[in-house]
């Protein structure tokens, strides 16, 4: 993709500022000007402030995994449930739905008998 030099210098600042979400959404408007061309002033920068504000929390994510030195590192498609569990898939598309957690937070208790994986839930 060739971009002006003021494209260029435009990307270049956002890295260099540490909105690297930013400078790659910028980086996109450049090469499809197709595509956000209908698209107001306001509604491109809310698509940069967006995609920056998502790379910001994506990098959180992976620094808080990466600290936490997990011993096993899941999600809920590597893990078979049945019946025989005492989850049902009601209980089960409620959790992996985190409505719980944006709604209204609350904690969640998980036992079990040994080896049954509950290390792997937490």
């Amino acid at each position: 993709m060739n971009l002006a030099k003021e494209q260029n210098d435009l990307i270049c600042s956002l890295k260099e500022l540490g909105c690297k979400g930013m400078a790659e959404a910028l980086s996109n408007q450049f090469a499809n000007e197709y595509s956000f061309c209908e698209l107001t002033f306001s509604q491109r920068l809310r698509d940069l402030i967006d995609r920056e504000a998502c790379s910001q929390k994506k990098q959180k994510y992976n620094r808080l995994i990466k600290q936490g030195k997990l011993k096993y590192l899941l999600t809920f498609n590597d893990i078979h449930f049945g019946e025989q569990d005492g989850i049902s898939k009601d209980d089960l598309n409620y959790l992996i739905s985190n409505h719980w957690a944006l709604v209204n937070p609350v904690n969640i208790y998980i036992h079990g008998k040994t080896g049954v994986g509950k290390t792997q839930m937490c």
